[in-house]
Order: C-alpha cells, then sequence, then structure tokens
C-alpha cells in the first residue's frame, strides 16, 4: 500500500469515520513528534476543523506524552491571533476529564482552558460540556459558574439544558450543583418544559431541581407549573422521593403570599391519590395547606369525589397527636354542612359501612347539625341512593336509620315537591322511618292516598268475594 501524501487526503476525507480519525491523529503525532508529517498544522485545520479538533485529542488520549507540546502549539497559534474551531474547547475538556489518566496532565489541559476568554455561543458550549464533564472532574465547577455569570437567558441556553437532561442518565452532586445554577438563568416560559424533562430523569437529584424551579416560576404561570410538577405523582416512582417532591410543594404553597383557589384546588386533585394513601405522613401539612385556602369545601369535594370511591378509603386514622385532620373527613368539623345534601350522604354512607371511628366521627357530624339542616335539593333525586343504603345495610343499623331520617327529613321540607307522594310513603312504611315532615308537608296527600287504598281494598275484597 502507498503511504503518501494523497493517499493521506483520500483518507481524511473518507465517509469512514474510523478511517478518517486515524488519519487525523497520525498526522497530529507525526507533526508533534518533528517526524516528517505530510501535512502543516495549518493545512490540518483548514481540511476539516471538527475532524482535526477530534484527531488531535485522539492522538493524545494515545500518547498523552505529547499533551504539553500540543497546548504549547494551540498556545501559539492564538497568540499568532489564528482561529481554534469551538469544537477544540469540548474535546479537551472531555479528554481531561474522561481519557487522561495522569492527574499532572489533567491539569495542564484544565488551566489551558480556564485562561481562554469566550464569546456568547463559545460560552453555551463550554456550560454544555461542563455539564457533561464535571461530577467526572469537579475541578470545571468553578469556572463553569463564571462562564455561567457571562450567559444571557435565550432559547438555545434552554435548549441545551433540555438536550442535557434528556440524554443523562442521572445526576450527581457536581452537575446537580451546577445544573441548579444554569436554571437560574433560564428564560421563565421555559420553566414547565424543563420541569416535565426533569421528571423523566431517572436521579434524587432531580426533585431539588424542580422544585427549585417551582419556588422561582410559579407565580409567573402557576397552572402550567404545577401540572408540570405533579406530572410525577401518576407515575410508578420511588415513593421516598415524591414524599420529599411533596413536602416541598405544601412548605410553597403555605409560604406563598397569595394564591389562588383554583392553582390550589388544580394541585390537590393531581396528587390526591398520592395523598390519600400516605395520609398519616401528609395530614398535618395538608391542614396548612388547607386553611392557606380558607378551609376550602372545593378541596373536600376533590379529596372524595363525585362517585364516592375514596369513602372509606383510610381504615386507619393517623394517630399523629398533632394532627387535627385525622382522616380527611374530619374536615366536616370544620364546613357547615347543613346546605350539602352530597356531604350530608357521605356521611351516612360513613355511618353505614366505614369503620368504628369514621362511623362514630360521622354520626356526631351529622347529630350536631340535624336541627339545622336545610337541603333544598329534590328528595327524588337522593331516595335512590337512601334506600340502596338501607336495603344493602339490612338489619339496619339504628345509627343509619336516624341519618336517612334527617336527611330525608330535610329534603321532604326544603326541597322541591316529590313526584310520587305514595312511593315515598311506602319507603318510609317499609323501614319504619320517623320523617315528620312528611305528614306536615303532605299530610292531605297522604290521607287522600290512604283513603283511595281503603277504596280500593273494599272493592278488591267485595270482586274477590263474587
Amino acid at each position: 500500500m502507498e503511504i503518501s501524501k494523497s493517499a493521506f487526503e483520500k483518507w481524511l476525507k473518507s465517509e469512514n469515520s474510523q478511517i478518517a480519525d486515524n488519519a487525523m491523529r497520525i498526522q497530529w503525532t507525526a507533526l508533534l513528534e518533528k517526524q516528517n508529517p505530510f501535512f502543516s498544522e495549518d493545512e490540518l485545520w483548514a481540511i476539516d476543523e471538527n475532524l482535526a479538533a477530534q484527531g488531535l485529542c485522539f492522538a493524545l488520549r494515545i500518547k498523552p506524552e505529547l499533551v504539553s507540546s500540543a497546548l504549547d502549539m494551540l498556545q501559539r497559534r492564538l497568540s499568532d491571533e489564528k482561529k481554534l474551531p469551538v469544537q477544540i474547547w469540548p474535546e479537551l475538556m472531555n479528554l481531561a476529564s474522561y481519557l487522561l489518566k495522569n492527574p499532572k496532565d489533567k491539569l495542564l489541559v484544565w488551566d489551558f482552558v480556564v485562561q481562554q476568554s469566550f464569546g456568547e455561543k463559545e460560552l453555551l458550549v463550554m456550560v454544555d460540556s461542563a455539564l457533561r464533564c464535571v461530577d467526572k472532574m469537579p475541578e470545571w465547577l468553578g469556572i463553569a459558574i463564571k462562564w455561567l455569570d457571562k450567559i444571557q437567558p435565550s432559547s438555545n441556553f434552554c435548549i441545551i439544558l433540555k438536550t442535557f437532561l434528556i440524554k443523562k442518565d442521572f445526576l450527581e452532586k457536581q452537575s446537580n450543583f451546577l445544573m441548579l445554577a444554569a436554571l437560574d438563568k433560564i428564560l421563565p416560559e421555559w420553566a414547565p418544559l424543563l420541569i416535565e424533562t426533569l421528571n423523566r430523569v431517572p436521579d434524587p437529584y432531580r426533585y431539588d431541581l424542580s422544585l427549585f424551579l417551582f419556588r422561582e416560576h410559579f407565580d409567573k404561570q402557576p397552572e402550567q407549573i404545577v401540572k408540570a410538577m405533579t406530572e410525577c405523582f401518576a407515575q410508578k416512582q420511588n415513593e421516598c422521593l415524591l414524599q420529599n417532591q411533596l413536602d416541598g410543594l405544601f412548605e410553597v404553597f403555605i409560604s406563598k403570599k397569595q394564591s389562588s383557589l383554583l392553582d390550589g384546588v388544580i394541585f390537590l386533585s393531581r396528587v390526591k391519590n398520592f395523598l390519600l394513601a400516605h395520609w398519616a405522613d401528609n395530614c398535618v401539612k395538608f391542614e396548612k395547606f388547607w386553611v392557606k385556602f380558607g378551609k376550602s369545601p372545593e378541596m373536600f369535594d376533590v379529596l372524595y369525589g363525585a362517585d364516592d370511591a375514596n369513602y372509606a378509603v383510610l381504615e386507619v386514622a393517623s394517630k399523629n397527636d398533632d394532627a387535627r385532620l385525622k382522616t380527611p373527613l374530619h374536615m366536616l368539623c370544620d364546613m357547615p354542612i347543613v346546605g350539602r345534601t352530597k356531604w350530608c350522604i357521605l356521611l351516612l354512607k360513613f355511618i353505614a359501612r366505614g369503620n368504628e371511628e369514621n362511623q362514630k366521627l360521622a354520626c356526631r357530624i351529622l347529630l350536631e347539625n340535624s336541627d339545622n339542616l336545610k337541603l333544598e335539593e329534590s328528595f327524588d333525586a337522593y331516595y335512590p341512593q337512601l334506600e340502596k343504603i338501607l336495603r344493602d345495610g339490612y338489619p339496619v343499623l339504628p345509627e343509619v336509620k336516624f341519618g336517612v331520617n334527617v336527611i330525608a327529613n330535610s329534603l321532604l321540607r326544603f326541597g322541591p315537591k316529590v313526584k310520587d307522594v305514595g312511593a315515598v310513603y311506602d319507603f318510609v312504611q317499609t323501614y319504619d322511618l320517623l320523617i315528620p315532615a312528611l305528614k306536615t308537608c303532605y299530610g292531605s296527600d297522604i290521607l287522600a292516598l290512604l283513603q283511595k287504598k281503603r277504596e280500593e281494598r273494599k272493592a278488591l275484597d267485595y270482586l274477590l268475594k263474587h
């Protein structure tokens, strides 16, 4: 095989990267060792700047004894005001961080790089490279922070951070610290997107980074930030880390001077399942959060939902002596239920199906409010639920019957006129209920109904005898 300059020219332009890289490596090695290279330094840079940068660092990896000579060569070029490609700097940082073994060689490269001045575009490349190298070589952290100080927030900078997080399997102490400083320089509108990206990093550090973005940018775009922050609670992740995340989120909400109820409700709806499953660990913090929003009834509705699927989710109440909200049901001790039919029905379901502790609590709440209930909704709408509770709980507990009496009495008294008085009367008779409003509001209807039934009975008796 002919070994000539023309052969190397062909190899240096090969589409096979291995051929091109090794050809460039050999020429740089020959040049640095003064072993009659086919190309001058200027010619190698002119062929392909990026290939030249890669090939030079490739040569230094194979022959680290040439590091000092190579750095002298690069410094001479800079002193002669000859431009070096941007690619040389991340290549040198990677070389020092990952490829060189001798600490002195590493520090030689580090010292050369940190002495340089960079423009805005170059700084983006340098910070990107520092993020990738700082865990392996912590010495980059100090200079990288200085580079960050010179960077202005931009979409390009945010793209670099997002791309790094997508490709990085995990963050370690140094890269986490540098990323935290970098996130302080982002455009505010990028915060939700970067939080969503952090959600996919399987790394404990990312929770602190997400919370930092949450604290910094919540006021500017609360709904988008809340949705991004709570996405991880719908995924199967480390419960301990999720708990730490929830602690931080509660802390931010509680510390904010002013937050909209809508933001709080959106947040609660997205962490509800985790919160209920870990109520004992969160009930004290949740109470502070709830008080912050004026003991919002909407938050109670979020926790239980329209389908009451969570009515008995807590079989055991929190044993924390500092907790007033031993279960979410305790929220009803602080809220007026007198006009809330749905809440009264929920209490009745706890009485019928809950554990002993919740049953007693539900009875107490309903009893304390029984004289003042003013339920203005339709009895017809709630009759099927009342009937089902009684039917499913046979033999009917006295406490359940008491609850049905109280609720039905208020609905009949204050709600719209029922469609079928006969059905209500039969319901009361079947379960031996005591509902004064039935006589008060529908006494004449019932008398007419009973008279009609007596007449029908007489007619039927006569007909059956003949």
